[in-house]
């Protein structure tokens, strides 16, 4: 799954694989939804997917779920084609980011044909179905029941791939339940911006939190809203707030923005027109979020990060020194800890933005090298 289709994490970074094969070696094969077909990529002809993306089966019934989850597990038209195809094409090796939609179907079809497989894993898709593990607003702290049934086939492929975590949190929850060929945790890289969009601290004279993501549960912004709204208008904060949602928790969130003036809300809005004019970016992820992608593009605007204590957030921050790693949640000590931060001398700011541009975080140069090399 490419963007459009698709703008999270795994797709970007998806984007940006090709992109750097393309300027290491010949031209990628892309096997990806049609929708999201666009540019001068060369993309393989399938036309067998699943019966719908994965976006819009949350929307389906009890019984076409199901269909769905074990056409995920083995879809025999599809099996057939992908095996046709990466034959045909003499496919030597698979660089899989985002597989929904086609589902494990390619791991089969790698495993009959003799490909080598590369598995970056941006969620947990190899153990949950809904590839979060986070349900009823909270972290599953075991598989359930349903996934433990849905995944079990996998643990006879697994073995053949080579996996590339984005993260030790979910290397360490992954390979708890299944054994890979080789792991290794492989950090997506610092990310690329003009010199003219690096943040100045004189650029926003005023105290403003940022946020950019989605307006959903796991992401935890509106509970933060909710605990900390108080403190932060009572210190002068403003929060500018960039990014979509849908249902009832987006319902509320707009509720709640709509009668707090300090709370500027932009909708779906691009990176570059954020970070210039915030002094942190807030990461308030209820779920162990694997890595977001959101901090690496903070580190290379020069924002330093204040984000909850889950999932690989705080493998990203040196605490104190690049940002902050808390328990957000936790009413004792985060309330202090956040008043701490927000009083500041713009001294001490400055020397975070400093820490934050010599922080060593791999190029996309060496990136790719690095995959390449597995």
């Amino acid at each position: 799954m490419l963007p459009p289709q698709y703008k999270g994490g795994a797709e970007k970074i998806a984007q940006l694989c090709i992109d750097e094969l393309r300027s290491t070696t010949n031209e990628p094969l892309i096997l990806t939804h049609k929708k999201s077909r666009y540019g001068n990529g060369s993309f393989l002809p399938v036309f067998f997917g699943n019966i719908c993306s994965p976006n819009k089966i949350t929307q389906k019934g009890v019984l076409v779920k199901l269909i769905y989850h074990l056409l995920d597990i083995f879809n025999p038209i599809l099996l057939l084609e992908l095996i046709y195809l990466f034959t045909a094409k003499k496919v030597k090796v698979i660089y899989a980011h985002n597989i929904t939609y086609f589902g494990f179907n390619v791991l089969i079809a790698s495993r009959v044909c003799g490909i080598k497989y590369v598995q970056f894993s941006h969620d947990y898709y190899y153990t949950c179905v809904k590839s979060s593990r986070f349900r009823a607003g909270r972290n599953c702290e075991k598989t359930c029941t349903s996934c433990a049934l849905l995944r079990a086939p996998v643990k006879l492929f697994s073995q053949s791939v080579e996996a590339a975590f984005v993260s030790q949190a979910i290397q360490s929850s992954i390979t708890s339940e299944l054994k890979f060929s080789s792991t290794q945790v492989l950090y997506n890289p610092k990310q690329n911006v003009a010199n003219n969009d690096l943040v100045s601290s004189k650029q926003a004279p005023e105290f403003t939190l940022g946020y950019l993501g989605a307006i959903s549960e796991n992401k935890g912004i509106l509970q933060f809203l909710q605990a900390h709204l108080p403190l932060l208008e009572s210190l002068g904060v403003n929060m500018m707030i960039a990014g979509s949602g849908e249902g009832q928790y987006f319902q509320d969130f707009l509720t709640l923005v709509n009668t707090h003036p300090s709370i500027n809300y932009l909708g779906q809005t691009a990176p570059e027109r954020v970070f210039p004019k915030i002094k942190f970016l807030l990461v308030p992820s209820l779920w162990n979020e694997p890595l977001a992608t959101v901090i690496l593009e903070a580190i290379a605007y020069g924002v330093p990060v204040i984000a909850n204590h889950t999932g690989g957030s705080c493998e990203m921050i040196d605490q104190g020194q690049t940002g902050y790693c808390l328990d957000l949640f936790d009413n004792t000590n985060s309330k202090e800890q956040l008043q701490q931060i927000f009083s500041l001398s713009e001294n001490d700011y400055q020397a975070l933005q400093k820490n934050i541009k010599a922080q060593d975080w791999p190029s996309k140069e060496d990136w790719i090298e690095t995959i390449l090399n597995i």
